[in-house]
Parts: C-alpha cells; structure tokens; sequence
C-alpha cells in the first residue's frame, strides 16, 4: 500500500510540472550484447572475472500517458552459474517525466531473486535525472536485498550521451547485513547512419562489513529496430534498468 501510494503522489507531480507538453511511449525495440570484466579486491585475494551477455528490451503505449516495458538478459558467467533475469515495468510518462513501478526476477547461481520497485525521472533540456528504489528477497537463502540508486546524464546531441550513477544497498541474510557503496561514469553514442549504438561503464562498489571492493567494466553494442535517436529512446521508448541494473553492484 505505501508503493501505491507513493506511486500516486509521483504520478501526481509529473502531471504538474508536464504543462501542455505530452508525450507518449512510442513503440521501440532495442537488443545489445554485451562484455563485462569485474576485478574483486579481499583480504583474502585478488579475482578477475570476464562474463559476456545479450539482451533486450520493448516499450510500447498502453493508454494516454501511461506506456510499459519488458526486458530480459541472459550472462554467459565464466566461472559459476550463468545468470537470467526478467522485468516487467509499467510507467505514466510525460514530456516532464517518467514515474513507475516494476517487478522482476534474476536466477543468481542456483537461487532466484524476485522483487520490485518505484522508478523516477525527470527531463530537462540536455538532462536527465533520475532514480529507483528496489527491493529483492531471495527465499531459498533467506537473503533480503535493498537498493537506491539514482543517475544524471548529459546529451551532448542527440545521440551522445555522458552519464554518472549512485548507489547504496543493503543485503540482510539474517544473521547480518552489509551495506553497499557504488559509483558508475559511462556513456553511449549512436551512429547517425545506422541505428547502431556503443556504451561503456566504469564502475566501482564496496562493502563495508565484509571489506571487499569491486572494480568492473562493461561494453556493449545494441542495435534499435526501431529506429529512434539515442536521446529519443532514452526518453519516449525502451530506456529503463532492468532489475539486476537497479541493482547494481550488489551481486
């Protein structure tokens, strides 16, 4: 009842600020492959660890203002499990803004992550800012995870786009929690030629109580079907975190 509740209150506030300016989601299909490379520094040792990845994403108009997304990925994990997950969004978008929620679930090595969460934008000339806050048990290892995390990006032009992230978690496994510290910068840029995209993000994490940090690297190639500009995607079409990115760096 409170998500609902907050999610009202948002949606509430968008439609304040939008003015005479709408904007629907436009239908937009996007897929990406991508590579990822994470270093875990502990007490114990060094790891490095290189994974690879597809995924996808559609968004389409439901009614007026109101527009929903799906999204998978499916990483092909080095040493270990391979990881799925799945999300189902549901947002009311408008020339202001996006304010939604989502629910979704990641197959983490042999257990499985379901959760869900509120997610928010704000659009501003050349600037996006944005956030979401994101909730994840994991029922066979009694594991309960939070995460809020929020991003700035800048549009250089259409289809350039710089961008920095920051989180903080918690993940609870009953006997003690951990609380998470992470930052992210990256970017992406779309060919004006051909609706090809490139992105890269930098990030770091660290974990207080069990004193291990995380340096990770990930690039990716995705192609949009539908043939919007990056800026226009991000904005009107399938542009939103699936559930393991709101929950990034936790896992």
């Amino acid at each position: 009842m409170r998500i609902a509740k907050i999610l009202a209150a948002a949606v509430a506030a968008v439609a304040l600020t939008a003015g005479a300016a709408q904007a629907e989601t436009n239908t937009s299909v996007i897929a990406l492959g991508h590579v990822d490379w994470a270093q875990t520094d502990t007490n114990f040792g060094d790891d490095d660890q290189t994974n690879g990845g597809i995924s996808g994403a559609a968004a389409w108009a439901i009614s007026g203002n109101w527009g929903a997304q799906v999204d998978a990925d499916y990483t092909f994990v080095d040493e270990g499990d391979d990881v799925l997950s799945g999300t189902a969004h549901v947002f009311h978008r408008t020339a202001a803004g996006l304010v939604g929620g989502f629910i979704g679930a990641a197959k983490v090595d042999d257990d499985t992550a379901v959760g869900g969460g509120v997610e928010l934008e704000h659009y501003a000339d050349a600037w996006t800012v944005g956030g979401s806050l994101t909730y994840a048990t994991v029922d066979d290892t009694d594991v309960d995870v939070w995460a809020l995390q929020g991003h700035l990006r800048h549009y250089y032009n259409e289809n350039l786009r710089g961008e920095i992230d920051l989180g903080y978690g918690n993940i609870d496994n009953g006997v003690n929690d951990d609380n998470v510290w992470q930052v992210g910068v990256g970017g992406a840029y779309q060919f004006a030629s051909a609706p090809v995209s490139i992105g890269a993000r930098l990030g770091y994490a660290s974990f207080d109580d069990a004193d291990v940090d995380v340096t990770s690297l990930s690039v990716s190639v995705g192609y949009t079907f539908t043939g919007e500009s990056l800026q226009q995607r991000d904005r009107t079409g399938a542009s939103q975190n699936g559930i393991l990115g709101n929950l990034v760096g936790l896992f």
